[in-house]
């Protein structure tokens, strides 16, 4: 409302004939009516409204005023930085931003700590955190796709065989190269 002219506003109100409408009305609710709908218009003209989506967050609960601080220090450094782009206040932004994510990182540690402590007498909780700290994926998504039992089994032999000599060969290699320098020494 600030930006509209005022001027142009009050000859727009003007020339909407807002008040011979009014006086052809027959009743006080449609004489308030036509009034209502008519400057509606004019505003929505010089003003329209401007639909925005909100988004309500519900904060975590490692997050603390600590970090919503450095938030609003990080998105004015780097507003600043945007604006000018000199390396002082691209370093200021990278600075506050460094301070940020260590702020974050070191809130998620203490509350996962915390929070496994505190479940330690409580297995079904604890495996239920570190569950969600693993972040599985959706059970059977990486098993092999296969309709016959058989065949199936003989992946999953397979694969373990495989790993199994690999394990062995890596192990062979790194003792050999072990006993070739225990030799130059």
């Amino acid at each position: 409302m600030k930006s509209i002219d005022r001027n142009v506003l009050k000859e727009d109100i003007i020339n909407s004939s807002v008040l011979e409408k009014v006086q052809n009305a027959t009743s006080v609710s449609v004489k308030v009516n036509v009034f209502n709908t008519v400057l509606a218009d004019v505003i929505n003209k010089h003003a329209p409204i401007v639909n925005r989506k909100i988004v309500i967050r519900s904060n975590k609960q490692w997050y603390t005023d600590d970090i919503r601080k450095a938030k609003k220090i990080q998105r004015s450094a780097e507003k600043k930085w945007r604006k000018t782009h000199l390396e002082v206040h691209r370093q200021a932004f990278v600075n506050a931003r460094k301070n940020t994510n260590k702020l974050i990182t070191g809130a998620k540690q203490i509350y996962t700590k915390n929070k496994i402590s505190d479940s330690k007498s409580n297995p079904k909780e604890l495996f239920r955190i570190v569950n969600g700290l693993i972040k599985h994926s959706k059970p059977g998504a990486d098993l092999p796709q296969s309709n016959d039992n058989r065949e199936l089994a003989t992946k999953f032999a397979d694969y373990f065989d495989n790993k199994i000599e690999h394990i062995k060969a890596t192990t062979e290699r790194i003792l050999s190269e072990a006993v070739l320098l225990r030799a130059r020494f």
